[in-house]
């Protein structure tokens, strides 16, 4: 496939697909099994793209392409939700799904990124654990 062909398909997926998969999912305590049926979704873009079927080579393009995986982005955007939670800032809808769904344990999150617990976390604080973590992967 054509470069300029695969960097327009990743910026469009990423601007129009992503938000729509990951929509409202960060006021959800999400379970390993919907957080690996969202990956999987996401990573039969880079199958596709790239021609690949390994977890490590599909990891490998998605840190290559500064495309984060689906999984990691969604606790980005949980992180973020409990630092609008915790400033009062969060959507009253958000919050009425929080209520309605359980709470969610955010310890689990930082504890993955080795982040500190409770309190305002920077969004360049998450991004740098989430980047040093996937890293450790490959």
């Amino acid at each position: 496939m054509d470069k300029d062909f695969s960097k327009l398909s990743l910026s469009m997926i990423d601007s129009f697909c992503m938000p729509v998969l990951l929509y409202g999912l960060e006021a959800l305590d999400n379970k390993p099994s919907s957080t690996k049926s969202i990956d999987f979704a996401y990573n039969g873009v880079f199958v596709k793209i790239f021609h690949i079927k390994e977890n490590y080579n599909i990891l490998y393009c998605q840190r290559s392409t500064n495309c984060l995986p689906a999984s990691c982005r969604l606790d980005i955007r949980t992180l973020k939700f409990d630092n609008l939670q915790r400033s009062g800032k969060a959507s009253p809808l958000a919050l009425q799904l929080l209520q309605l769904c359980g709470d969610i344990n955010f310890d689990n999150i930082t504890d993955k990124y080795k982040l500190p617990h409770g309190g305002y976390l920077p969004r360049g604080l998450i991004i740098r654990a989430v980047r040093a973590y996937i890293d450790s992967l490959l």
